[in-house]
C-alpha cells in the first residue's frame, strides 16, 4: 500500500532524518510511485533526494529518473503542452551536462518523442484553425513546426481509440 508506505517515510524523516536508511528508502518510494504510475509523487521524492543527498556520483541517474517520470506522466498531449515544453528543455539540459552519460540514448528518443508530441500537436492546431477559417492563426502553428527536428513524413500518426473516433 503506497499510502502506507510514504506514511512510513514520513515518520521516518520526522524521528530519524539522519538515519542510513533514509537515501534508499527516497530512492524506493520514487521507483514504487513511478510503478504505480504516479509521476509527480516520483518527481517529488527524487527531487528531496536530490535535495538530501545529491551529489556528483548520482545525480545524473536521479536527473535521468526525473526525465523519465516527466516523460511518462504526459498522459493527454493537449493537457500536458506546458510539461512537453519543460520536458523538452530539461532533456536538452541533461544532454548539455553529461554528453558522455549511459543514459544518454535514452534522452535522446525521449526528445525525440517530446519533438513529435509537440510537432503533432502544433499540426492539430493548425488544422482546426483550418476547419475554423482562420488560416492566419493556422499559419502561426506550421511556422513553429519549421525549425522543428521532425518532420511530418518521419512521425505515423497515433491510432485513434473508439472513443476518439466517436468525439472527433
Amino acid at each position: 500500500n503506497m499510502d502506507k508506505a510514504d506514511a512510513f517515510y514520513i515518520s521516518l524523516k520526522s524521528e530519524h532524518m539522519r538515519s542510513p536508511l533514509m537515501p534508499t528508502a527516497i530512492m524506493m518510494l520514487a521507483h514504487a510511485h513511478m510503478s504505480n504510475e504516479k509521476y509527480m509523487l516520483s518527481n517529488y521524492y527524487l527531487d528531496e533526494y536530490i535535495k538530501r543527498y545529491g551529489s556528483t556520483t548520482n545525480r545524473e541517474y536521479t536527473e535521468f529518473m526525473k526525465l523519465k517520470a516527466s516523460f511518462l506522466g504526459i498522459v493527454d498531449v493537449y493537457k500536458d503542452q506546458k510539461l512537453i515544453m519543460d520536458s523538452i528543455t530539461n532533456a536538452k539540459t541533461y544532454i548539455y551536462r553529461y554528453p558522455g552519460s549511459t543514459y544518454a540514448p535514452l534522452v535522446n528518443t525521449i526528445l525525440i518523442r517530446l519533438h513529435m508530441s509537440q510537432y503533432l500537436l502544433n499540426e492539430n492546431i493548425a488544422a482546426l484553425y483550418d476547419r475554423t477559417g482562420k488560416p492566419e492563426a493556422a499559419k502561426i502553428y506550421r511556422e513553429k513546426n519549421k525549425g522543428s527536428l521532425v518532420e511530418m513524413v518521419d512521425i505515423s500518426a497515433p491510432k485513434k481509440g473508439v472513443v476518439g473516433k466517436v468525439f472527433d
